[in-house]
Parts: C-alpha cells; sequence; structure tokens
C-alpha cells in the first residue's frame, strides 16, 4: 500500500514540473515561431518573385510542399531548443541565438532570391571572387579570371532544372 501511494505521489510531482516545463517552452517558443513562419513566408514570395523574373515554370504545390517541409523542420527545431533553454534555466540562451541563426539564414535565401533575377548569385563562387578582387589586390579582369561570374542565363537553368526536375 505504502509502495502505490509514493508511486502516485511521485508521479503527481513528475506531471506538474512537466506541466511547468511546457508552459514555459510554450512561452518561450510562441514568439520565436511567429518569427521563424513570417521570414519563411518572406522567402517562399521572394522565390515565387525570382521564378516569375526568371521565367521558370513552377508547381505552386511543388514550393508550397517546400516551404511547409521547411517550417516542419524549424518548428521541431525550435521547440527542440525552448524545451533545452527552460530545462537549463534560461541561462544558456540557446534558444534566441538558434532561432536567431536560422532567421539569418533564411534572410540570407530571401536576398538571394531577390537579387538571383538580376545575375547576382550569393554563392562560394561569388564570395571568392569578391575576396580575390578586394583583399589580393587583382583587378576585375583577372578576378573573372579565377572565377567566372554566373549571369542570368545560368541562373535559370539551374532553377529550372531544380523545379522541373521533380517527378
Amino acid at each position: 500500500m505504502r509502495d502505490q501511494s509514493t508511486i502516485q505521489g511521485a508521479s503527481t510531482v513528475v506531471s506538474s514540473l512537466m506541466w511547468l516545463l511546457i508552459d514555459q517552452s510554450l512561452r518561450l517558443m510562441i514568439p520565436w515561431i511567429i518569427a521563424i513562419t513570417l521570414v519563411v513566408g518572406a522567402d517562399f514570395v521572394a522565390g515565387l518573385r525570382k521564378s516569375l523574373k526568371l521565367h521558370v515554370h513552377i508547381s505552386i504545390s511543388t514550393a508550397f510542399r517546400s516551404t511547409m517541409g521547411k517550417l516542419v523542420t524549424y518548428f521541431a527545431f525550435v521547440c527542440a531548443v525552448c524545451f533545452v533553454d527552460v530545462s537549463a534555466n534560461g541561462g544558456t540562451a540557446i534558444a534566441k541565438w538558434s532561432c536567431l541563426f536560422i532567421c539569418g539564414i533564411e534572410g540570407l535565401s530571401v536576398i538571394g532570391n531577390i537579387l538571383k533575377p538580376y545575375g547576382i548569385d550569393l554563392s562560394l563562387k561569388t564570395f571568392v571572387k569578391m575576396f580575390a578582387i578586394r583583399r589580393l589586390g587583382l583587378d576585375k579582369d583577372e578576378a573573372e579570371n579565377i572565377v567566372k561570374e554566373d549571369r542570368i542565363e545560368i541562373i535559370r537553368r539551374r532553377e529550372e532544372k531544380k523545379w522541373n526536375s521533380r517527378k
């Protein structure tokens, strides 16, 4: 009889602590979920704009499915880091920095989608070229020889292949 009351008492304490953890985690994660949803939505709109400007045929359902896959992944990540942050008594700020990192990555994607119709591709090649011009003191022609600049047609073909090779 005494073992059963001990188990019931322990389960009451554990369930109360779990509700506290869940409540605090939800309070922490809701603003981050809203922020990440807005940034992913901006990426979706910028991607549609990019496709229209480059005359790349995409299926809205494919683009929406890709965006929803991102959101699910990011939401799971936000939930995990918020639970870790609350479990560590909020002293680590891991939720804040992790969510800001995701917002930064998506922000770069938005900027890349805005710039691609103008022939500017945010890629490693572009950054190597910029580094070669600025830091190594090369002139623009020498930097062009090191890394060929992506043009609008190359970007368009790459996007066409990305969106139309799916079955």
